[in-house]
């Protein structure tokens, strides 16, 4: 077992091992693809998954932006030795959406939310209003004719 694992470790390379462009980034995405040697650059990468994330969390919607435009120029600069000018745009158009989304979306949560508040308040008192009924109709039907509910505060006859 323990040849085995020799094996493996010997056919790695150590990190120390690595040229500076495997271990650029960490991510993998420096390593020249199969096809034809050109590198992906990490920072369109990430400005695609922060593009991403910032459609539901909002906050890595600015990172994404931000390295989206480095991502960009550092393609630009490459002379071809760097893609993912693709992700680099995605990510930054992501990025925009979402921040151009998040004062609509809180717009119709304000609204929203007060409106939800009061129909939950109103069907509230409804629910209240017949569980009384329903004691008082038990009550009754159960011989307690004598116990009533009297309603409080200003009636209709009081008003006359």
């Amino acid at each position: 077992m323990t040849e085995l694992s020799d094996s493996v470790n010997a056919s790695t390379p150590k990190r120390s091992e690595q040229t500076p462009e495997q271990n650029q980034c960490g991510c993998g995405c420096s390593e020249p693809s199969a096809a034809n040697g050109v590198k992906a650059s990490c920072a369109a990468l990430w400005s695609l998954i922060c593009g991403i994330a910032g459609i539901f969390l909002c906050l890595p919607a600015i990172p994404a932006i931000i390295l989206g435009i480095i991502g960009l120029v550092n393609i630009k600069k490459s002379n071809g030795a760097l893609k993912g000018s693709g992700k680099a745009i995605t990510g930054i158009v992501l990025g925009g959406l979402a921040i151009i989304l998040l004062p609509i979306i809180l717009i119709i949560a304000a609204i929203a939310i007060p409106n939800l508040v009061s129909a939950r308040g109103v069907a509230m008192e409804s629910m209240s209003k017949a569980e009384i009924k329903n004691i008082s109709t038990s009550l009754e039907q159960n011989g307690f004719r004598g116990l009533s509910l009297k309603r409080t505060g200003v009636s209709d006859t009081d008003e006359q």
